[in-house]
């Protein structure tokens, strides 16, 4: 499986191919064609727009700007995964979007601390992916759950240091159970929780 991703060789084309068109496929009964259609272009086009903004503007960005929008791709992506396997399309596509979710996941990090040390954040530490709030159902466990469903199961080892996130506090986040359950087979010495 790929690895190594890179902005600039993404098939854009290929994945607006990625339409279902046959209302015969959905896996979901409640999801409408026209629902599907406005959410799917909306949320691919939001993709392309930030990840376009940041091969053009990253040199010159606010950082505060450039975490708030990757802060998007990342819902935005795991929006588009859920409504694809919602849609009955092939896994194989959401097996293809996993490895720019997760460089785009470590990417998002990385600027979220390049925040966290800048005056804007005035000396606060915050949590990439806070699971106090609603990241923790719509990126962590998506992020996690997509992972394992996608046969990448040997990278929550890159997800995890990025939940936890020990420069905001020593001891990281406290732990979720779910969280802790799901990565076990896959993560050393992180422990279950109580």
């Amino acid at each position: 499986m790929i690895l190594q991703v890179n902005d600039s060789t993404i098939h854009w084309e290929q994945w607006f191919k990625q339409k279902i068109l046959d209302l015969q496929k959905y896996r979901d009964d409640l999801l409408s064609q026209e629902k599907y259609f406005t959410n799917f272009d909306d949320i691919l086009n939001g993709i392309y727009s930030v990840t376009e903004g940041f091969q053009r503007y990253k040199a010159n960005a606010k950082v505060g700007k450039m975490m708030t929008a990757g802060h998007q791709r990342l819902q935005d992506v795991l929006d588009l995964m859920s409504l694809q396997y919602s849609a009955g399309g092939e896994i194989a596509f959401i097996q293809e979007l996993y490895p720019y979710l997760l460089h785009w996941t470590e990417e998002y990090a990385e600027t979220s601390h390049l925040y966290n040390l800048s005056p804007d954040a005035e000396g606060r530490y915050v949590w990439h992916i806070s699971l106090g709030t609603e990241d923790y159902w719509y990126i962590a466990l998506r992020l996690i759950c997509f992972g394992l469903l996608t046969g990448y199961a040997d990278q929550m080892s890159r997800i995890m240091p990025i939940i936890d996130y020990t420069e905001a506090t020593p001891e990281g986040q406290e732990k979720d159970g779910l969280i802790e359950r799901l990565v076990a087979p896959f993560v050393a010495d992180r422990g279950i929780p109580l």
